[in-house]
């Protein structure tokens, strides 16, 4: 997980976000099945193509690469009806971390924000395991509620690493000179904010390389 930073609003935002969170809480006020036309209009293609690309494709929780991905509301909409179209509220997440996330929020205990907090300040790695940096309890609910550890993020975290170790030590190998740096770039952009799992790999350069 790391900082997502919000785009500005996608048009379709601009023009609706007002109209369709009056006539959402109309409905929700009157009772019975609300249409799926009004109820699901953060799923409108132009609103998912904005959070895809905040997101670089990504969970923003676990940071797996999603072919589709689903949106989820930071602050659910069971609590927060208003928020149902804000866009601060929208955020990219893989159809597992949303389902583990659920409904929960917290202003007592909550989870990590990815728009607004960052992740690295509460979550460290060491190696492909998650942990709460300095026991933080932010971190601790955040890698326990979105299950973090679960095997298939472990085993892809795991896999991530191995293929960098051959870069690395290929960069310690050379002398210094151009070709030294051109293999650090290259390394580098491994932990560009688009790459996959790159929290993991920011933190992994770091231990291994100092960077």
């Amino acid at each position: 997980m790391i900082h997502v930073d919000k785009h500005p609003k996608p048009q379709i935002l601009v023009d609706n976000e007002a109209p369709w969170t009056a006539e959402y809480l109309d409905a929700l006020a009157a009772g019975g099945a609300i249409p799926d036309a009004i109820r699901y209009r953060y799923r409108h293609a132009d609103v998912k193509a904005a959070l895809r690309a905040e997101a670089f494709g990504k969970c923003v929780y676990c940071e797996a690469r999603i072919p589709v991905g689903e949106t989820d509301h930071f602050r659910p909409v069971v609590g927060f009806p208003a928020e149902i179209v804000m866009w601060v509220n929208l955020l990219l997440a893989c159809k597992e971390c949303n389902t583990n996330k659920g409904s929960y929020y917290s202003d007592q205990e909550p989870l990590i924000n990815p728009s607004i907090d960052d992740p690295l300040d509460d979550i460290f790695f060491f190696g492909p395991m998650a942990h709460p940096r300095n026991g933080s309890a932010k971190g601790l609910r955040t890698i326990q509620r979105l299950r973090l550890e679960r095997i298939e993020l472990f085993q892809a975290r795991a896999e991530r690493i191995r293929k960098l170790r051959p870069l690395i030590q290929e960069w310690r190998l050379q002398q210094e000179g151009p070709t030294k740096e051109l293999l650090k770039a290259t390394i580098l952009e491994e932990a560009g904010a688009d790459r996959e799992y790159s929290a993991l790999v920011r933190t992994y350069l770091f231990q291994e390389c100092g960077w």
